[in-house]
């Protein structure tokens, strides 16, 4: 099996694969976990929040006054962190991130190149498709094919035959995100290395763009696992796509999109 996550689900990713790996151990599942892949994962929130204004200030979006208030909310942040209050955390990250929004023109935090709002790929007729399908979801618990939510409230609720009827897919939910306070701003880089100690292949992967799990962030927490040398993530020798190895076969990509390993098995992908 093999458990893929993206963003806030690939910090569960995580925490999945070290329940499964504990119990695969203990003999208690019989089950070959083949790796767990991280892609732009929320891993480390203070090291992300920390790495917003240098990346942005590089990019030319934030400028050059706006830097220290964006720093201090994310010191803050870290300082909440490690004194346990999680909720306070995320409420003085939510304020940064309001912060960052009014310092820049509202810049796109999954996408530095465009503003909040844009998406280059979408033409009319997708936005009005779009809309068409939120307001059909909205009332009637249902959505039109070839859309996500068509296919996950259709034929993917189908196949699996556990779903209640009542229960619909939805891109995102306030109250999920709120019934979740206190988990949201705990970091996961103990559960990679506990995955590491186990034996199992971990794979992290980042996008350029992203601004909310950056680069610069993953590289900060990839860094603090207790592997033998992470610094030859950046080694001459380390090409693009393996950027470090480390003993149990972690490996790290800088670019996304880039074709992930092709392996047979099952899968679990967790997007939240």
């Amino acid at each position: 099996m093999y458990i893929v996550g993206e963003s806030y689900g690939g910090k569960h990713a995580a925490m999945l694969g070290v329940s499964l790996s504990r119990a695969i151990r203990a003999g208690t599942l019989k089950l070959t976990l083949g790796g767990v892949l991280l892609g732009d994962s929320w891993i480390s929130p203070a090291d992300f929040s920390l790495s917003y204004a240098q990346l942005l200030h590089y990019v030319s979006r934030l400028n050059d006054n706006a830097v220290a208030d964006v720093n201090k909310m994310a010191v803050m942040v870290k300082e909440q962190m490690l004194a346990g209050q999680y909720a306070t955390a995320r409420q003085t990250f939510t304020d940064q991130l309001d912060l960052i929004d009014s310092q820049t023109d509202s810049v796109n935090m999954n996408n530095f190149l465009l503003d909040a709002g844009m998406n280059l790929v979408l033409t009319d007729s997708n936005l009005k498709t779009n809309s068409s399908s939120n307001r059909t979801t909205e009332e009637s618990g249902s959505a039109p094919n070839n859309t996500i939510d068509g296919d996950m409230n259709g034929p993917i609720k189908k196949m699996f035959k556990l779903i209640p009827k009542g229960l619909f897919w939805q891109e995102a939910s306030i109250d999920v995100y709120d019934a979740l306070v206190n988990d949201f701003m705990k970091p996961a880089i103990e559960q990679v290395d506990e995955l590491l100690s186990h034996g199992v292949n971990v794979t992290v992967y980042q996008g350029q763009l992203d601004v909310i799990c950056s680069t610069i962030g993953a590289e900060a927490w990839v860094r603090k696992l207790k592997i033998e040398d992470t610094n030859l993530m950046m080694s001459p020798e380390a090409s693009v796509f393996t950027i470090f190895h480390c003993r149990s076969s972690c490996k790290y990509v800088v670019d996304f999109p880039y074709p992930l390993p092709k392996v047979r098995g099952s899968y679990i992908y967790i997007d939240m």
